[in-house]
């Protein structure tokens, strides 16, 4: 008979036994409750629907919210796998990369021993001033 989004709101106003025709006009049209006389109910029966049905309904919707978002985050939680950054074989790139550069030391030491060497048969002259 009603719409189902409304549930709180029609729930209030039959707990006051109000008639069809007035929970019709309230639910097509809520802000009239700003005027009670306007839908034929008293003040004291606006505020009743206004603290049952609307602020109900609210805090209904947040609660909701609020489950729901804590168990997305506990799903998000438990589904997110662990992701290990390291590969596996840093060791051995390591150690690849260690005797590469010993290499390049052994090569470098070579060639200034090949220079030293070139050197000593020159002469080399001094000047001093």
């Amino acid at each position: 008979m009603y719409p189902s989004r409304n549930n709180s709101l029609i729930t209030s106003m039959q707990h006051l036994s109000l008639p069809a025709s007035v929970i019709s006009s309230i639910v097509a049209d809520p802000s009239s409750i700003a005027s009670p006389a306007s839908v034929g109910i008293s003040a004291s029966e606006a505020t009743y629907i206004l603290n049952e049905g609307f602020i109900k309904g609210f805090r209904i919707v947040f609660i909701l919210n609020a489950v729901l978002t804590s168990l997305a985050t506990v799903a998000s939680v438990v589904m997110i796998k662990h992701k290990e950054l390291t590969r596996g074989d840093e060791g051995k790139l390591k150690k690849d990369q260690e005797q590469e550069q010993e290499r390049k030391v052994e090569v470098e030491r070579s060639d200034v021993e090949m220079a030293v060497q070139g050197d000593k048969g020159k002469a080399t002259t001094v000047e001093v001033t």
